[in-house]
């Protein structure tokens, strides 16, 4: 079994959720998989002060999507 790190990046960050988003990371049954995420208003961790990654964000970030190879979505 492998363990993934899935990272806020601008690449894995949405500020709404959409099923049609393809996943950004795919992963076997029975592997870990760690998430990280941003705080509601955008920030990484307690610096409220820094940059956002979404700045004009329409909802609260979300990591991902991911995806278990072999499931079907749901």
């Amino acid at each position: 079994m492998a363990e993934h790190r899935l990272d806020p990046s601008a690449d894995t960050v949405t500020d709404v959720f959409d099923r049609d988003r393809p996943p950004v990371l795919t992963v076997d049954p029975g592997d870990t998989l760690i998430v990280r995420s941003l705080n509601a208003s955008g920030h990484l961790g307690d610096d409220v002060h820094g940059p956002k990654l979404i700045p004009d964000a329409r909802g609260h970030c979300l990591t991902g999507r991911s995806r278990c190879a072999g499931r079907s979505r749901g």
